[in-house]
């Protein structure tokens, strides 16, 4: 097996993880089996900080997001 399919078999669960805004919660469910490498990558942005601080400029409820 090779790196990247260890790496990645381990984001294998769905969840859910809660963005808290000025204007309230987004909750988003995360398809960890449909897409490990996507979620791996989007949670490993989440602890490190990195979407402290974004504007959102657009959200489609059961949709989408959008950042500026």
């Amino acid at each position: 097996m090779d790196v990247e399919t260890v790496r990645y078999s381990r984001v294998t669960k769905s969840g859910y993880v809660r963005i808290v805004t000025n204007f309230g919660a987004i909750n988003l469910e995360l398809y960890c089996k449909q897409a490990p490498r996507a979620c791996e990558n989007f949670i490993t942005h989440c602890k490190n900080g990195y979407y402290n601080g974004t504007k959102f400029h657009r959200v489609i409820r059961h949709f989408m997001v959008s950042e500026c």
